[in-house]
């Protein structure tokens, strides 16, 4: 299958903002602190019009990365994100959410 403008047009923008994602976090895992080796898309591309801001990558470890693709990891990232970088995202309680997630330890690192 030939890749599409849109898809080639997506593919340059990511390869641009993934440094800058990266560098912004300091190549930092955003939920553990571990060294980073993913950026993550908060909200999948099928999702939104527009999955490639700044805002809505995170780098990620390897194990945080396969939680961040469980049910309530949005909602817990979009807090981490809102809370290091000033972010806007419509958040929902974040303690009530980290503590039905068993990530309760993360409330005092944010």
């Amino acid at each position: 299958m030939k890749p599409t403008k849109k898809h080639l047009a997506a593919k340059r923008v990511r390869k641009k903002l993934y440094p800058v994602v990266v560098e912004r976090d300091g190549g930092c895992c955003v939920v553990c602190g571990a060294q980073g080796n993913s950026v993550h898309e908060i909200v999948p591309r099928s999702q939104t019009s527009n999955p490639y801001t700044e805002e809505n990558m995170a780098v990620l470890c390897a194990q945080c990365h396969a939680w961040a693709h469980t049910k309530r990891a949005r909602v817990i990232l979009q807090s981490i994100m809102a809370s290091k970088h000033g972010y806007d995202f419509e958040i929902i309680d974040m303690d009530e959410d980290l503590r039905r997630c068993g990530l309760k330890r993360l409330t005092e690192e944010v």
